[in-house]
């Protein structure tokens, strides 16, 4: 009993596959044996195929009875999740959307627009992997085997305006502390 992940000849991962019940090997002819293929998280049970790569059985568990050698290989997929990114206000992500499978490291880029700052990722649904750097702007995480949303939060860049006078009079405020798209006014004395 082997397993195989997209085609009988694929890489042994994507879930497990075992006898469960039946007699202690070795077999004899009419024993009847139960076998059970268990996919992994992130992963779905395709079908089972015999060395060949013929499919011989669509469910994930069901009896055989032995009538000479044989080979079962549990034949899993992976399950495709989707990547959905937003920007606030003051920047934009790339890209906006892609789909990924527990095989994968998704990546979005966060970009602030001039006068902002990236602050930071927010995990809408909460299926970001604990440990993901979401203060990164280039935000990569191992695939989750779940839908993944993320929001970047941009902030505007403060800016220090001084004002000040030469010769006679004086100027109010001579600081201000102002945003991108703020007006600023100064009155001369």
């Amino acid at each position: 009993v082997d397993v195989a992940l997209d085609d009988c000849q694929g890489p042994a991962i994507g879930g497990t596959a075992e006898i469960i019940a039946g007699p202690n090997p070795p077999y004899n002819a009419f024993d009847v044996i139960t076998l059970l293929a268990t996919p992994d998280p992130g992963f779905l049970f395709k079908h089972w195929t015999d060395g060949n790569c013929n499919i011989l059985v669509e469910e994930a568990q069901f009896n055989h009875t032995i009538e000479g050698d044989f080979t079962f290989i549990a034949v899993f997929e992976a399950i495709i999740y989707d990547l959905d990114a937003a920007a606030s206000a003051g920047g934009m992500v790339n890209p906006g959307f892609q789909t990924f499978t527990v095989l994968d490291n998704p990546v979005v880029n966060a970009t602030a627009d001039p006068g902002y700052a990236f602050d930071l990722w927010i995990d809408l649904l909460g299926s970001v992997p604990p440990g993901t750097d979401m203060f990164d702007p280039m935000l990569t995480f191992p695939g989750p085997p779940a839908d993944v949303s993320v929001e970047a939060v941009f902030v505007p860049i403060p800016y220090d305006v001084t004002a000040s006078a030469t010769g006679i009079g004086t100027v109010a405020p001579t600081l201000q502390t102002k945003f991108i798209g703020d007006a600023v006014t100064v009155t001369a004395y």
